[in-house]
């Protein structure tokens, strides 16, 4: 059993920063850090994401220049597309559903993208590159819960594991043809820590 729990929310990764100091988003404001990054609000990320921007302002009378500059709860906008879906019999309205779960899709998507940006950019941090070691050097003693959507606390975790040296050995001599993966090289990891 665990003699140190950490319970981390979605602030712990605002000490993060990226190319243009932006964070990643809290579940308030994704669309006010999305929309300032020069990458997600070119014009082909905003065309991509399209309907999602449709459906917001269809059902909360939000435009883009609303998202930018003021706070919106993702977490609003999944539960209601999630409720709309279940509501949604597929053999009975197959467009609207298929609708629904592209949206959710393209957000999710979306979502995912964005804040995958931001692991490479965690270990710039020096406060993060430490908390990462003081979990790994703990970690039999060291239970994490972390209620992020992102993975940037892992991806701390793991490099201060360091590299895994030692991969299966059916690795060595593998050609670029498909091959079937063994259940030994299921597990592993390049780092220390997976």
């Amino acid at each position: 059993m665990a003699e140190l729990v950490y319970l981390l929310g979605a602030g712990v990764n605002q000490v993060v920063t990226d190319w243009e100091e932006l964070k990643p988003p809290l579940a308030n404001n994704f669309f006010q850090m999305t929309l300032r990054s020069s990458k997600f609000a070119s014009e082909h990320y905003l065309d991509r994401v399209s309907p999602v921007f449709g459906y917001i302002t269809q059902h909360w009378k939000k435009g883009i220049d609303d998202l930018r500059n003021t706070p919106f709860n993702l977490e609003d906008l999944f539960t209601f597309l999630q409720l709309q879906i279940n509501e949604t019999k597929p053999a009975e309205d197959f467009e609207q559903y298929s609708q629904l779960a592209t949206i959710e899709f393209l957000m999710e998507s979306f979502l995912a993208e964005y804040l995958s940006e931001f692991e490479h950019f965690a270990n710039k941090s020096d406060v993060m590159r430490e908390f990462g070691k003081v979990i790994y050097q703990d970690r039999e003693r060291t239970t994490v819960l972390t209620l992020n959507y992102d993975c940037i606390l892992e991806s701390l975790i793991e490099h201060a594991s360091g590299i895994n040296v030692n991969p299966p050995q059916s690795f060595y001599g593998k050609s670029d043809k498909l091959v079937e993966i063994r259940d030994d090289e299921l597990p592993y990891s390049h780092f220390n820590w997976n």
